[in-house]
């Protein structure tokens, strides 16, 4: 049995890319997770996914937009009402509106980086803290997809 089976995390973006893929590991371990995601079809599916993985898996699933600034608390609010605990914060989710070129990019387009990324990843450690302080847990905080897709030429 893994040294983590019984502990539980929250996985912001565990819908699918690499989210899914953690949530895959932890689930196999016995790691009970919540995933984050913006609309409930791929929250879904992933849960079935996960599910079927692993059978009795514990998923909690919650439609989450991280531009709103109460989501992270509610999140971290729900894991530990569902699981009675909150182990390990994954900081994945971030919306990066890409395929523009440089000089379309707004200042809307650059507030909902920030708000859904950066912001969003001090909200969520804020809010965890408490929890992962009793458990000894820790936070993972991923970097932008930014670094890895390009903006185009003007």
């Amino acid at each position: 049995m893994s040294s983590l089976f019984g502990k539980a995390a929250l996985i912001t973006g565990g819908s699918k890319g690499t989210g899914l893929g953690i949530a895959k590991a932890y689930v196999k371990e016995g790691i009970a997770v919540t995933i984050t995601g913006r609309t409930a079809g791929a929250l879904a599916a992933a849960k079935a996914e996960l599910e079927q993985l692993v059978p009795d898996a514990q998923v909690l699933t919650l439609i989450a937009d991280n531009k709103d600034h109460d989501v992270p608390a509610q999140a971290v609010a729900d894991t530990v009402e569902q699981f009675g605990r909150l182990d390990i914060l994954i900081n994945n989710a971030q919306e990066f509106r890409t395929g523009k070129a440089v000089q379309d990019i707004t200042e809307d387009d650059m507030q909902a980086t920030f708000e859904s990324g950066f912001f969003a990843t001090w909200r969520y450690m804020i809010a965890a803290y408490p929890h992962l302080k009793t458990t000894e847990g820790t936070v993972i905080n991923m970097a932008s997809g930014a670094g890895v897709r390009r903006i185009r030429a003007l």
